[in-house]
């Protein structure tokens, strides 16, 4: 299920989406017939869901306990899970030297509607938009802030020197039972009230999960790094029928002499 949190933009639903990934995730997600979500901590960025100090201020005059407020934002990584894609109306050389991509690595290319479409379990609760760049200490609260979410918003939010990656992100949560009566499905902190503050937060995913989709909804057209081998895009294409799908494959021609379409 697509849920849209409040204040956070979404791609128009033909808007382009690109998963650049290495050809062993890309072989994953063909056999497992899933999307992976890598566990947020897991990022280099280490501010990845960092709140805004304004913000953090606004919510401990509103909860009378902040201990929880604070030991959840502490420990709110480990529960939530993201899928990260490049908004944007072309394919991006910086993206290709982003990842070191210039023998096996490929792209996804999709649009946001068949990415919402693509997930197969209807109750699965997954928050998509857009990245908003922000200077987190120059942040105002906004006047909306009852309804945006108390937690998931930050994750839709980062520092102004990775614009550059224009990012579309998808988030999941699972949550250990201990903090299931302390949040919402919306990201918001309920029973506000209680002294309690001994929360215990387990390992329960290593890395990420796994969320099956429908493998040929979501996928567009296939295309093989633009320094990769022919022998490389014939074993993809190879590959992709080996597990039953038909999908277009292609090489890049980003570094194809110009023409009128590239």
């Amino acid at each position: 299920m697509n849920l849209k949190l409040e204040g956070i933009k979404q791609p128009e639903k033909t808007g382009l989406l690109w998963r650049y990934m290495s050809f062993e995730s890309f072989v994953n997600l063909l056999s497992e017939r899933s999307l992976f979500f890598a566990r947020v901590d897991k990022f280099e960025d280490p501010f990845e869901g960092f709140t805004p100090p304004s913000v953090t201020e606004h919510f401990e005059r509103e909860i009378k306990n902040a201990a929880i407020l604070e030991k959840i934002q502490e420990n709110l990584h480990k529960y939530t899970f993201c899928s990260c894609w490049h908004h944007a109306p072309n394919e991006s050389m910086a993206m290709w030297e982003k990842y070191h991509m210039h023998n096996s690595g490929i792209v996804i290319k999709t649009t946001f509607d068949n990415f919402i479409d693509c997930f197969v379990a209807v109750d699965e609760d997954v928050f998509m938009g857009n990245i908003e760049y922000i200077n987190p200490y120059e942040y105002s609260v906004p006047q909306n802030i009852k309804e945006m979410s108390m937690l998931y918003t930050w994750y839709f939010h980062k520092r102004k020197p990775f614009k550059h990656e224009e990012e579309f992100r998808a988030i999941v949560t699972n949550y250990p039972g201990t903090l299931r009566n302390y949040i919402d499905k919306h990201g918001n902190l309920i029973h506000l009230n209680t002294t309690k503050d001994d929360i215990e937060f387990p390992e329960i995913h290593k890395d990420g999960i796994q969320i099956k989709i429908n493998v040929s909804k979501l996928i567009d057209e296939v295309i093989t790094s633009p320094y990769s081998k022919d022998w490389i895009t014939d074993t993809v294409r190879s590959v992709v029928k080996q597990y039953g799908f038909d999908l277009k494959v292609k090489h890049s021609t980003i570094l194809d002499v110009p023409t009128e379409t590239n």
